[in-house]
Parts: structure tokens; C-alpha cells; sequence
């Protein structure tokens, strides 16, 4: 089965040594794996004053990879400038995905800022990806960002957005009623397995509840060890709905 994988990235990491930084490594990764694509996000590119030269950069670097590596824009929506990179990653550098990460730019999913960039992106035919988090606070440096963006943050976004594809990428949901209420009513809204639980069987069991079109398969790559999420994959019972979670789901979004 081809892997297309929605949480991936490239790029210099302040805090701490990665063990692949560009495009070339990442893809080389992927072949291990078996990783036909994958959307890719710039590291640096959450700590630049302005995302915008970081966003050229990822550009450039998969250029050569358009078969294989979408990258998604990162943009500060507290930037004065924010709007007009969003329609030059759309129009200019052919970026389909804008990545959005409120702790790292003092904002939250529901600052009018946030918003409002969101909303342009929808006119513009892109889908947003939301982290959870980029690392684990418990072992962050005390310069990184001490603060995640909770789940009811973006359940409360995906509602408000209507019409947004939205992703938000490691997310440790369980499959309570409370849970499955809240992807029922944000319909827009999809989840990659890369922190789903395994046990019991969480994945498995939110499938049955509101169908396999609602997951995607994400890695983490290269802050988190992909073969967690490769197993996590392997518990989905159904072979269509492992296809779907596996990589159909990545290409209705993505082409």
C-alpha cells in the first residue's frame, strides 16, 4: 500500500539536532518507508520574524520533488504583511497549504487575525493544518514556546470556518461521546493518527463512528520516530478504510 503523509518537514530546528534537514534526506526517509508524498512545513520557518523568506525557501527546495513534496506555507497572522504572503505563497509560489501554529506568533485560533488569514485562505482554494504542538513542552528549551493549542480551540475554528478544509496534526483524541459529538458537528474538520492512541483501540473505533474520510496518515517526521503512527495504521481492520487513512484521503485534499 502507497503512504502519503500530511505531517512532515524539513529545515534548521534551534533547540536541538535533527537527523534530516532537507529534502533530500526527507525523501530518502520516505523511501524506507514507503512514502510515495508527503506535505512538508519549514522548521525555521515558525521562528522567522517574518515566515514569508522561510516560505520561499521551502519553495525552492522542493521544487525538483513537486511529485512528491507539497510544502505548506507558514505564515505570523499578527504580521502587517500577512495577507499579501498569503496570496504570493498561493499565487507565485503555487502553495495549496497553509500551516498555522498560534503559540509560536502570540495569537490563538480565535484572534480575529487568525481568523481572517483563514478566511482568505479558503477564498484562495487552500487547506489550513493546525499543530498541536511542533514539540513536546515537558522537553522543550526554556526559549521554546511554553503552550500547546487545545483540541476545543480547534473544534471551536473548524465551526467557525465553514467551507475550510482543516487538519490539525498531533492530536491525542480518544473516542468518547464527547469527542465523537464534536467531529460530528465540524465536518470540515480531519485528524492525522500521528499521536492517536493505539490501546485500546482509539483509531479503530472513531472510524466506525464518523468514517474513515476523517483521518489521515501523518508522521511527525523529523521530530517523532515515524514507525509509531506506521503501526497505528496496521490496527485499522478494513483494508478500504486503511487505503483511505493511508493515502486516499491525502489525495482528495491534495490532488
Amino acid at each position: 500500500m502507497s503512504l502519503c503523509d500530511v505531517n512532515a518537514h524539513i529545515g534548521h530546528w534551534p533547540f536541538r539536532p535533527l537527523p534530516y534537514v532537507d529534502a533530500e534526506s526527507l525523501l530518502s526517509e520516505m523511501d524506507r518507508l514507503d512514502i510515495e508524498r508527503a506535505v512538508v512545513a519549514s522548521n525555521h520557518g515558525l521562528l522567522y520574524r517574518n515566515p514569508q523568506r522561510a516560505n520561499e525557501e521551502l519553495a525552492l527546495a522542493v521544487r525538483a520533488h513537486a511529485d512528491r513534496l507539497v510544502p505548506a506555507a507558514t505564515l505570523d497572522p499578527l504580521y502587517v504583511e500577512a495577507s499579501g504572503d498569503l496570496r504570493r505563497c498561493r499565487k507565485d509560489l503555487g502553495m495549496k497549504v497553509l500551516r498555522l501554529a498560534p503559540p509560536y506568533h502570540g495569537c490563538t485560533l480565535a484572534s480575529p487575525e487568525l481568523r481572517s488569514l483563514a478566511a482568505a485562505a479558503r477564498d484562495l482554494g487552500m487547506t489550513v493544518l493546525v499543530p498541536f504542538r511542533v514539540e513536546d513542552i515537558r522537553q522543550r528549551h526554556r526559549l521554546d514556546v511554553d503552550r500547546n493549542t487545545p483540541v476545543e480551540d480547534l473544534f471551536a475554528f473548524a465551526r467557525a470556518m465553514d467551507g475550510l478544509d482543516v487538519v490539525g496534526t498531533q492530536y491525542s483524541l480518544t473516542a468518547d461521546a464527547q469527542t465523537v459529538e464534536a467531529l460530528r458537528t465540524a465536518p470540515n474538520l480531519r485528524f492525522d493518527v500521528t499521536r492517536l492512541h493505539s490501546q485500546p483501540p482509539c483509531l479503530q473505533e472513531l472510524i466506525r463512528a464518523v468514517g474513515a474520510q476523517r483521518f489521515l496518515f501523518g508522521t511527525g517526521m523529523p521530530f517523532l520516530a515515524p514507525e509509531v503512527p506506521l503501526v497505528r495504521l496496521s490496527l485499522i481492520e478494513d483494508a478500504a478504510s486503511r487505503e483511505a487513512v493511508g493515502s486516499g484521503n491525502f489525495r482528495s485534499l491534495f490532488g
